[in-house]
């Protein structure tokens, strides 16, 4: 599954905490269902750590590359 933006992937990860919450109080807490969900969630969760860190990345780059040229030489 492909998300754009963390928006929508925060939207569906919200979506999927309340599916499991209500799985687990359907099928308990060992059940193949919350397995399953569970580790949905975990991918998600994945996904969107490793989006952040990807972002706080580029912005770092950004501002370096941004005092470089603002910075006078010679």
């Amino acid at each position: 599954m492909l998300f754009r933006s963390n928006e929508k992937l925060e939207h569906r990860i919200k979506q999927l905490k309340k599916d499991l919450i209500r799985i687990v109080e359907a099928t308990g807490l060992n059940s193949h269902e919350t397995l399953s969900c569970s580790q949905q969630l975990d991918q998600l969760i994945t996904v969107y750590q490793r989006n952040c860190r990807n972002e706080e990345n580029k912005n770092r780059e950004r501002v370096s590359v941004n005092t470089i040229e603002k910075t006078p030489f010679g």
